[in-house]
């Protein structure tokens, strides 16, 4: 310590700014009151940012010793803890000569007087370190402008008694519990597990989540919740929430038996009032018990929501609807969760999804098993068709509209259809004949009726017009032997009959061969538009038709 220091002893902190540029030399900070030391990163080399024909500079406070027992390059900070800070800021310079001759003992350093200079401007490639130390708190601070990181050690509001930070050990001192994290892990050389330390710290002073958890008035006016809102929020204490695994996976699976995917995103319309009268009354045991056709044909064990093995549980999902008297399924959008039908619609969906799961599907999910009861799982699928029956008859308002979509969504699926078929039969490269769903006409779709017919299109020539008929004939014999006759003409493509109507504002399939589209609908197109439609070279579409003719 300097000679010249007070006796004064006042309990003050020690703060140091180092602007640094590498690291060849030690940094060692020691506040004289406490006794304590502490080292900080390797040797550190402190080197001239300005012209070597000007004297180097650093900035500090008064009270503080500058030594350099080594060398010129190797730099030991004292602190006189006796004396206090200045209450005003002030700015003292040290000059360093440059020549290797220079007297290296002590320099006491004095307040500057006259004309502040200016600051100097640190390089962009500086490296940076704050150190605070006192009887209260342990603030580190080290920032490196060039790459923007920061790494902080903070305090709580609220500290309490804990095993102290190497190389600073008093029995009464209270310290932070992010203190004694960030030490642990960085003195882990046993590969210590902190986890118990992780958990105490996150519960450290919190409230139970039952507690934090806003009550919400759910009876308003003497009268229990009817709104979407009211009626979430009054199980949400009970249901695990909307983005929990449970939650998701039923969802999926939901949407996946209802036929909804990116493609196709309309959900089937609500059963009529004749299908309305002819469910039974059946009950939750009575649906659940019923386990006869999960015995006729064993899933495998491997099948998820991206497999193909899925259409598996459809399929006997669908078998199960049926020896209960039930042709479809769907929810009754426009009646509340409570009616008969959804329920039962809701527990039949439990049933076939636990089965699902018992024999390896959604195992990506990781489900907590606890979730997994009969009530919750009901509960759960209740709560998704809440939200989607709000969402179906805010689009539905207008049965026009309602129409519309159907028939958009039969026509992606004709294009499904169709394709599947030349991908699995012809040696033609499907984008060619069939690259978009614009390529299928609409249908006069009603839900009261079972044939259906097709609406034309103006720009289809008559050669592509067979050539999708041979293809849709190819379809049917495909399934019916697959599956049976019976399921091959009850399929929506089966079911279509012509039609004599045309829709003059259909979408126009752009990118066919030219003579997929009718001569004298081109024959009405400018130029521009016909570059626009990107028609592609000639192709022979009836040996297309000749190739499936043999099959």
């Amino acid at each position: 310590m300097c000679p010249k220091e007070n006796a004064r002893g006042t309990n003050h902190g020690l703060a140091m700014d180092l602007s640094l540029t590498t690291m060849q030399s030690n940094l060692s900070v020691v506040p004289s009151s406490s006794q304590s030391h502490l080292n900080f990163g390797p040797p550190v080399q402190a080197t001239p940012t300005r012209s070597s024909q000007r004297p180097r500079s650093r900035v500090t406070t008064p009270g503080m010793v500058v030594t350099n027992p080594d060398s010129r390059r190797r730099l030991s900070v004292d602190h006189d803890a006796s004396q206090p800070h200045p209450k005003k800021k002030t700015r003292t310079v040290i000059d360093l000569p440059d020549d290797d001759d220079s007297d290296d003992a002590p320099q006491i350093i004095k307040p500057s007087k006259g004309k502040k200079r200016a600051k100097n401007k640190q390089p962009k490639h500086c490296f940076s370190l704050m150190i605070t130390l006192n009887f209260d708190q342990l603030y580190l601070r080290v920032s490196l402008p060039f790459i923007q990181t920061y790494f902080s050690l903070l305090i709580l509001s609220r500290p309490f008694p804990c095993p102290c930070w190497p190389g600073v050990y008093s029995p009464t001192r209270t310290y932070s519990p992010s203190l004694e994290l960030s030490s642990a892990l960085h003195s882990n050389k046993n590969n210590v597990s902190f986890q118990p330390l992780v958990q105490s710290l996150t519960n450290y002073n919190m409230p139970p989540a039952q507690n934090r958890r806003r009550t919400n008035h759910i009876w308003k006016r003497g009268s229990p919740p009817t709104s979407i809102k009211s009626l979430n929020a009054s199980v949400a204490s009970t249901l695990p929430s909307h983005n929990a695994a449970i939650s998701r996976s039923l969802a999926a699976f939901t949407r996946m038996l209802l036929g909804v995917d990116q493609s196709n995103k309309a959900y089937p319309m609500t059963p009529s009032p004749e299908e309305l009268q002819q469910l039974g009354n059946l009950t939750q045991p009575e649906i659940m018990m019923d386990q006869l056709v999960f015995a006729l044909n064993p899933t495998s064990a491997s099948a998820t929501l991206n497999d193909e093995e899925m259409i598996e549980y459809k399929n006997r999902f669908m078998a199960d609807l049926q020896n209960h008297n039930i042709h479809r399924f769907t929810f009754a959008w426009d009646l509340p969760d409570s009616h008969h039908w959804n329920r039962t619609m809701a527990v039949f969906v439990v049933k076939h999804w636990r089965y699902a799961r018992q024999h390896g599907a959604f195992k990506n999910y990781g489900i907590n098993s606890s979730h997994n009861t009969e009530m919750n799982c009901i509960s759960l699928v209740l709560r998704w068709l809440r939200g989607r029956a709000e969402d179906i008859r805010v689009v539905r308002g207008d049965t026009q509209k309602l129409l519309l979509r159907e028939r958009a969504r039969k026509r992606r699926t004709l294009f499904n259809y169709r394709q599947e078929t030349i991908k699995r039969h012809l040696k033609v490269d499907p984008m060619l004949i069939m690259p978009d769903a614009d390529c299928c006409s609409d249908t006069e779709w009603y839900p009261d009726q079972v044939k259906f017919k097709r609406v034309g299109l103006k720009w289809r020539s008559q050669q592509y017009e067979n050539l999708i008929r041979q293809i849709d004939g190819l379809s049917f014999n495909y399934k019916a032997t697959v599956d049976t006759p019976a399921l091959a003409i009850s399929r929506f493509d089966q079911c279509r009959i012509p039609g004599t109507s045309f829709n003059p504002k259909a979408a126009v399939c752009c990118g066919l061969p030219e003579n997929c589209y009718n001569a004298v609908f081109l024959s009405g197109l400018t130029y521009k538009h016909k570059r626009s439609l990107d028609i592609k070279p000639v192709v022979d579409l009836d040996q297309i038709c000749e190739e499936i003719h043999n099959l």
